[in-house]
């Protein structure tokens, strides 16, 4: 399967936010933890927060299928620190490799950014397992409710 995977700036994640945020939205969990589930304002919200992050998205046939958004921290000792804080991929392209390959991107730009530690507490609407063991493959742990991975 050939996707494109390219980074986006904040009209582009607008775009994608749109068009997959209500897969990765859950209504049924916000509707049982008794929250007004509002598409607009959970998308502005997102888009206000991921203002400064990295965002990458994939395209298939020119359409999104999947993203991902992380950011670099300086932690009080001076390390450099990452955390993804969303990790998405349609449903209809799990299994395809491109949860791989956004995984690897992620995994490779913490490398070339001298980070010491890179936290991922994004479960991506797919089950803990799947998850974890598609991150265990670049060396992520099961650290409380994170997965955690040290950098030498």
């Amino acid at each position: 399967m050939t996707y494109e995977i390219r980074g986006a700036g904040i009209e582009q994640a607008k775009d994608v936010l749109n068009l997959l945020y209500p897969h990765y939205y859950d209504e049924s969990i916000q509707k049982k933890n008794g929250l007004t589930f509002d598409m607009d304002t959970a998308i502005g919200t997102v888009l206000e927060w991921i203002e400064g992050c990295k965002c990458v998205v994939a395209y298939k046939d020119g359409k999104p299928v999947g993203f991902m958004v992380w950011y670099f921290i300086k932690t009080v000792f001076e390390e450099q620190e990452a955390d993804l804080v969303m990790f998405f991929v349609m449903p209809k392209e799990r299994g395809t490799g491109l949860s791989r390959d956004l995984a690897k991107i992620f995994d490779e730009d913490c490398k070339a950014g001298g980070v010491k530690a890179a936290y991922n507490g994004s479960s991506s609407g797919v089950s803990d397992k799947l998850y974890h063991n598609l991150f265990a493959k670049y060396g992520f742990d099961v650290l409380g409710t994170e997965l955690v991975k040290f950098y030498e």
